[in-house]
């Protein structure tokens, strides 16, 4: 291998299969090899993506070689007749050797050309991943030690990222040149990164970030949720198990999607009652004692209704506070007055009932996640304060 460097190394990660480019699969190995990589302190640099050719496969080699110092391929070293990396190897190389491989029956391959080293690693997410890590890594921390990379990540809700942005104006200018903030959107909420990479005084750099995130969780306040591998509903929980209170849940245009969001957390149980889906108009009158003449004037989406099924999923379900949604999550079903995206959310603890409307949009798999999240940050907030602290 070549000696040792301080500098940043770039990383090239090349995905191989005609699979990835008619879109019949997502390239969900490029994004975990990422996150491995710069989380250990190596720039990616870029993803290149080629069909199952030789051709094809040596000319991304070559292009790679003349730019990355390191280059991962993924793809292609199955027994299959497409799987053609393997042929492409032994013409690129005159010398490569084989990575062992004890996650599955294909070895990777390890070469070296024009200053630029080649990994291969088998296409099957949980080989590539255990190769990279038993493997790859060891083999770069040999050459480049010196690298490492600091990152925070804070969760955010209900708040768009341009507001954001004017919001941590002030901070991010003030940040040194090597410690960045980068921007990550998704539904109603946005998480922030804080990260640094390079060679100067680590410590430093920590103690630094450590400040920098500190200032923003103080502007932004509880619009953020969570830090690093939190969820809402993993938030949620701990704040129900803080005040000791269980949750039940009404749901309607979501179908249960709360409830699943919520038991899908180790431990929910010890907080979570259950579930009433009353997504027919008959089962909110029979099991959740909605008023029928309520139905009728006001329309199953309309804060009477939710209001009265989170208050009888309370005392149904017995428990100490409940959530509902009751929405058009569409594509049809909407009104003029009521368009498609339309949803009410509502939540009843000891002490009092509360509802929000909310405007989705157009997408039903979009509204179901958007209402749902919705819903369980609502209850977050209330969560916060009851304990009178962020968890």
């Amino acid at each position: 291998m070549t000696p040792r460097s301080n500098s940043l190394i770039n990383v090239e990660l090349l995905s191989i299969g005609n699979e990835l480019l008619s879109g019949d699969v997502v390239n969900r190995n490029a994004s975990i090899m990422a996150s491995i990589l710069s989380g250990q302190g190596y720039r990616v640099s870029r993803v290149l993506v080629v069909e199952d050719s030789v051709e094809a496969i040596v000319g991304a080699l070559e292009a790679s070689s003349v730019g990355g110092q390191v280059v991962i391929a993924t793809g292609g070293l199955g027994p299959t007749p497409d799987d053609l990396t393997r042929e492409a190897v032994v013409q690129f190389f005159d010398n490569h050797q084989l990575l062992p491989n004890r996650h599955g029956t294909a070895p990777g391959v390890y070469g070296f050309y024009d200053h630029t080293h080649f990994f291969f690693l088998p296409g099957v997410t949980y080989e590539m991943e255990g190769l990279l890590r038993d493997a790859v890594l060891p083999l770069l921390q040999q050459n480049y030690p010196h690298q490492w990379r600091i990152q925070r990540t804070l969760h955010t809700f209900g708040t768009g990222e341009s507001l954001l942005a004017e919001k941590l104006a002030a901070i991010e200018k003030s940040m040194p040149p090597d410690i960045h903030l980068a921007y990550l959107p998704g539904l109603r909420q946005v998480s922030l990164r804080l990260w640094a990479q390079g060679s100067r005084g680590k410590d430093a750099v920590r103690q630094q970030m450590d400040d920098y995130e500190q200032k923003m969780a103080t502007v932004l306040k509880n619009t953020i949720y969570g830090k690093e591998e939190d969820t809402l509903e993993g938030v949620v929980l701990q704040g129900l198990q803080k005040t000791g209170w269980s949750l039940a849940t009404a749901e309607s245009c979501t179908g249960g999607s709360i409830a699943q969001r919520i038991t899908a957390v180790p431990g929910s149980s010890k907080s979570f009652k259950g579930a009433i889906i009353a997504y027919d108009n008959q089962v909110k009158i029979s099991l959740l004692n909605v008023n029928p003449q309520d139905l009728k004037q006001y329309g199953a989406v309309s804060q009477t209704v939710a209001s009265q099924m989170v208050q009888n999923a309370r005392k149904v379900l017995q428990a100490d506070t409940a959530l509902a949604i009751t929405g058009i999550a569409g594509p049809g079903g909407g009104s003029r007055e009521k368009p498609v995206g339309t949803v009410w959310i509502a939540l009843a603890t000891p002490n009092h009932t509360i509802c929000e409307k909310i405007m989705a949009g157009n997408d039903r798999s979009k509204n179901v996640r958007i209402a749902t999240a919705c819903a369980l940050n609502m209850l977050r907030l209330e969560l916060e304060k009851r304990n009178g602290e962020k968890f």
